[in-house]
């Protein structure tokens, strides 16, 4: 009996590690693991943008805390976090995140400096506790574009005068302002042709205008019957043309019905009727000059236009 219960008791010793290995329990898997690809660390001037983007594996039943990403916005004296940007992607139990911060300078220092991004805590929530991982700092130097004082040198001083303009060929813009002010005037004009004609025109299509002038060129010549009987002519083709009909030295009571501007000057037409009555059909006078046929023709003309412009207006 002694000897049975000294084996056991030995037995009993013996088997004592193994059960305490057996109710140990066995290294159980992280519930959450990070790997962080890192911006370069050097050569940042003001404005420029980096980002540091973190791959999470989250074991079953964890899952990332949202609220624990960092916030956007201002972060320190020199950075801006935008918005982070959180993706996942769940493949059997285990779920994958891609989380990208996107930062900007936004600040230097007048001599190059060392500054770190700040560190990230990511908390992963399941089986209710929370595991919290932690990203590390990165260094980054950032510098100035520029040194703060530049030697005059080579004409380089510390304010540069403002570059001039770009001065813009003006040759198409002053071709366009011809264009413009051409059709301005052709619109202008044609309303006034429309309105009253052309004045040039109307002129030389009046018969006594054009008469004192060719007896105008007539009197510049030698003065001889001949001339003076084509000046004649002329004054009597100008009556027939305005009357509308011939006109004789006994009939002239339509002339001035239809033309009453020439009724000022009656007797002075009666005369001239009178005068080419006796150079054509009795005998010559003997004058030949054309002064005072020039003279009635002017006048003629001269009533005439002034009965236009008032039609006209």
């Amino acid at each position: 009996m002694a000897r049975s219960a000294s084996l056991l008791a030995v037995l009993a010793t013996l088997a004592l590690p193994y059960a305490a290995a057996q109710s140990q329990p066995g290294p159980e898997q992280a519930p959450i693991a990070a790997s962080v690809q890192q911006p370069r660390a050097f050569g940042y001037v003001i404005g420029d943008r980096l980002e540091q983007r973190i791959a999470l594996r989250a074991a079953a039943g964890c899952t990332l805390d949202r609220k624990s990403l960092p916030r956007a916005g201002r972060t320190g004296l020199w950075l801006e976090l935008a918005p982070p940007q959180l993706t996942s992607d769940r493949a059997g139990d285990v779920t994958s995140y891609g989380l990208t911060l996107d930062y900007q300078v936004i600040n230097v220092p007048e001599q190059v400096q060392t500054i770190d991004l700040p560190a990230v805590a990511l908390v992963c929530a399941g089986h209710g506790n929370q595991v919290t991982t932690m990203i590390d700092e990165w260094p980054i130097t950032i510098a100035p574009i520029t040194p703060t004082f530049v030697l005059a040198r080579l004409g380089l001083t510390p304010i540069q005068p403002d570059a001039p303009p770009p001065t813009p060929d003006p040759r198409p813009y002053m071709w366009l302002t011809l264009l413009w002010a051409a059709a301005i005037v052709a619109v202008i004009a044609g309303s006034a042709v429309r309105r009253h004609g052309i004045p040039w025109l109307h002129r030389e299509a009046r018969p006594f205008a054009r008469a004192a002038h060719d007896i105008a060129r007539l009197s510049r010549l030698s003065p001889d019957p001949k001339t003076y009987r084509g000046g004649l002519q002329r004054l009597h083709r100008a009556f027939d043309a305005a009357a509308g009909h011939a006109v004789f030295g006994e009939r002239l009571a339509p002339l001035f019905a239809m033309h009453p501007e020439l009724r000022d000057l009656r007797s002075d037409i009666e005369q001239f009727y009178a005068a080419s009555q006796r150079e054509f059909f009795g005998v010559h006078a003997g004058s030949a000059n054309l002064d005072s046929v020039l003279t009635l023709a002017r006048r003629c003309r001269d009533a005439e236009a002034a009965a236009w412009r008032a039609h006209a207006v």
